[in-house]
């Protein structure tokens, strides 16, 4: 069992870099807004808690559709298991070693900030199944997080281990905070078997790209395609019929079925010429979209336009180490 000891540095409150960057992306905000202010949004408690919420908010603002909650469970689990969110300030104004987006402040930023990335890369999925014209038909898809498996899905997501820090929401406002303590090695089993993938591996090969934050968009997408076209049995960007027995990535079962479905989906937003998830055509679209996101998260813009040089993140430290290759806050 692995432990870790957080460091806590009493610091005294400035304003963030967040509040001062947005006030000279004003006009952008006051645009998006304008044009978006007559959309609306489904959130669902379980989004508002893990801080989820503003995400699909913008995405479904500016497509129509709303995403997945269990696919933004595991972007949000994959961010929180792979990215390095320390050192960094929570709301408190504190330094953490090593930081949980369930601490607020600079962390969750950070977060946010690269689950966006990952949407803008990977596109999404939704509760259901499409038709060859990205229709909402009827027929499971990737679905919600159901009651049972939601706590340790939520552990996994807000990827804090210490107590009192997890926001408790009630209606539009947050009551309170409770404990999350992670979780054990087979809890992480059943978390990767939830979200249907047939191991460990298959998911970490999909979600730990070596310098994710150094990447630019394009780079970004194409790593993925290379590493799902690469997969054992699977090749859902190559347009091949897969009669290979082995599953590769996916889990042979309902899950993995759904996973199948959702990986079709974000392919297909990824190929059609007028999708703001293609960004060898659309990558203005897609950057407005990055933008809307983060505006609704109420976080800095900037990200969405500049492609950070190595050691220069607030979450590259001087520890030296990749943000990809942190140690490990979940798994026990």
């Amino acid at each position: 069992m692995r432990s870790y000891v957080r460091v806590f540095i009493c610091l005294f409150l400035i304003p963030t870099f967040s509040q001062a960057a947005n006030e000279t992306n004003q006009p952008i905000i006051k645009n998006l807004q304008k044009k978006y202010v007559e959309r609306t949004c489904d959130e669902t408690p379980f989004l508002k808690t893990t801080r989820l919420a503003c995400i699909s908010c913008g995405v479904e603002k500016f497509t129509g559709k709303k995403p997945s909650e269990k696919y933004l469970a595991m972007i949000g689990f994959a961010t929180s298991k792979y990215s390095f969110l320390g050192k960094t300030t929570n709301d408190k104004g504190t330094l953490t070693q090593f930081g949980d987006s369930s601490e607020g402040g600079s962390a969750l930023e950070l977060f946010q900030r690269n689950v966006i990335q990952k949407i803008q890369a990977y596109g999404f999925c939704v509760d259901g199944r499409t038709n060859r014209n990205g229709d909402i038909a009827q027929g499971a898809g990737y679905g919600k997080v159901p009651l049972g498996i939601m706590d340790l899905v939520f552990s996994a997501v807000s990827g804090s281990r210490s107590t009192n820090t997890v926001p408790v929401v009630k209606g539009d406002k947050i009551k309170g905070r409770e404990s999350s303590t992670g979780y054990t090695t087979n809890q992480e089993k059943d978390l990767i078997k939830f979200f249907g993938f047939s191991d460990k591996q298959a998911f970490e090969n999909l979600y730990r790209i070596d310098g994710w934050t150094y990447l630019t968009p394009v780079e970004r997408q194409n790593a993925i395609r290379e590493v799902l076209a690469s997969a054992p049995g699977n090749n859902p960007y190559g347009g091949e019929s897969n009669s290979v027995v082995d599953h590769g990535i996916y889990a042979s079962s309902e899950n993995g079925d759904g996973l199948r479905e959702c990986v079709k989906q974000m392919n297909d937003l990824v190929i059609q010429k007028d999708s703001a998830f293609n960004l060898k055509t659309n990558s203005s679209s897609n950057q407005e979209l990055c933008q809307l996101m983060a505006i609704e998260c109420e976080i800095d813009l900037d990200f969405c336009t500049k492609t950070p040089k190595t050691g220069s993140e607030a979450s590259s430290t001087s520890s030296g180490r990749n943000p990809l290759k942190a140690p490990q806050s979940g798994a026990q």
